[in-house]
C-alpha cells in the first residue's frame, strides 16, 4: 500500500513546472505582439511631430526674411532661409526620407475673400491695404519604421512594416510684404 501511494504521487506534476514551460512563450508574445508595435508606432510619432515643428520653426525664420526669393544686401531670401532652417533641423533625424520641400506665397484680399496662391515672386508690388500676405512652407517626406517588421507574419502596413507619407505645412504672416516681389 505504502509502495502504490509513492507511485502517485510521484505521478503528479508540478504546478512550477509547469510555469516555467509557459515563461518564454508568454515572453515572446508580450515583446512581440505588443511592446514591438507600440515602439514602431512611437517611433513613427516622434519622427512625424518632429518633421512638424521642422516645417514651423522653417517658416517663421523665413517670415523675417526682407525679400521672398532672391538674396539680396540686406541678407538671405525667405526661400533660402526656410531651406536651410528646415534641412538643419532633419538632418539630426534619422529614418526621414524628404521628396520635397516648397514655399509659396498665399494673397488673401480683404475686401472679397479672395485668395491668389504663388510660387514665386508677386508680380506687382504688395498693397497692404487691400490684401494680407502670407507664406506657406509644405514638406513631404516618408518616416520610416524603427525595427520594420517582417511583411510576411503581418501583412502590409505603413508604419510597421513599410514607410509611412506624409505632408505638413505651415503658414505665417510675411513681415516685410514690400520684399514678397525680389
Amino acid at each position: 500500500m505504502n509502495n502504490q501511494k509513492t507511485k502517485q504521487q510521484s505521478k503528479q506534476r508540478s504546478s512550477r513546472g509547469s510555469s516555467l514551460l509557459e515563461v518564454p512563450v508568454s515572453l515572446w508574445m508580450v515583446f512581440v505582439v505588443f511592446f514591438m508595435p507600440f515602439l514602431a508606432m512611437g517611433s513613427i510619432t516622434l519622427r512625424a511631430t518632429l518633421l512638424s515643428l521642422s516645417v514651423h520653426d522653417a517658416i517663421q525664420a523665413a517670415a523675417k526674411a526682407r525679400t521672398f526669393n532672391a538674396d539680396s544686401a540686406d541678407g538671405k531670401s525667405a526661400k533660402t532661409i526656410a531651406r536651410e532652417v528646415f534641412e538643419a533641423h532633419t538632418k539630426a533625424f534619422p529614418g526621414l526620407n524628404l521628396s520635397g520641400f516648397d514655399l509659396d506665397i498665399i494673397q488673401t484680399n480683404f475686401t472679397n475673400g479672395q485668395i491668389t496662391r504663388s510660387e514665386d515672386t508677386l508680380t506687382a508690388p504688395a498693397n497692404t491695404s487691400t490684401n494680407v500676405y502670407q507664406i506657406e512652407a509644405s514638406a513631404i517626406a516618408t518616416i520610416e519604421p524603427l525595427i520594420p517588421l517582417n511583411r510576411n507574419i503581418v501583412g502590409s502596413i505603413q508604419g510597421l512594416t513599410e514607410p509611412i507619407n506624409v505632408n505638413f505645412t505651415s503658414r505665417q504672416m510675411f513681415e516685410n510684404a514690400q520684399g514678397l516681389n525680389r
